[in-house]
């Protein structure tokens, strides 16, 4: 998209809105997260930007989520973005909202989890296109590892928006 798509320059790349969280050690597998790492290795600002869903409606395609407090706090950090230097170690940030998220919502800077939020199992259920069971993804919701850290999976436990510096270099500090 950068290359192709865009006819001016490039003042902030926004990844989302993914539909459902990207806590914890998900943000390996997260599309949503790997298209903002991108435009950030890249060199330009990044944001990636989740909308918490309700379990019981994930996979439901007739739900439609309300985005007007997720638009709300992507308006707030984006106006911070194209306002703002990032720190030097941050090359994009990561902005979960809660499904209850109201635009009063308290938002907070969080660290990632070290939580293996999203627990994968198979379902023994028909497959329409190859007859086996299919992958399930449940997640941890309410569940967080940090102690006594601030991370995103405690802030969405709480009811909070978590708001997540991220750097490209995943080497341990």
């Amino acid at each position: 998209g950068v290359f192709e798509l865009a006819d001016r320059e490039i003042s902030l790349v926004v990844s989302g809105f993914n539909h459902g969280e990207n806590v914890g050690s998900c943000v390996t597998v997260s599309g949503t997260i790997g298209a903002a790492l991108e435009a950030a290795d890249l060199g330009y600002p990044a944001l990636a930007v989740s909308l918490e869903i309700d379990a019981s409606v994930k996979n439901k395609h007739e739900h439609r989520p309300d985005f007007s407090a997720a638009i709300h706090f992507l308006r707030l950090v984006a106006r911070y973005a194209l306002e703002k230097d990032f720190p030097p170690d941050v090359r994009l940030i990561k902005v979960d909202i809660p499904s209850n998220a109201t635009i009063d919502s308290r938002w907070l800077v969080t660290v990632q989890d070290d939580l293996m939020y999203y627990k994968e199992s198979i379902e023994p259920r028909e497959n329409p296109f190859n007859g086996k069971g299919l992958i399930n993804a449940t997640p941890s919701k309410g569940e967080y590892l940090g102690g006594d850290k601030i991370t995103d999976a405690y802030a969405l436990a709480q009811g909070w928006v978590a708001v997540t510096p991220l750097s490209l270099n995943l080497t341990s500090r």
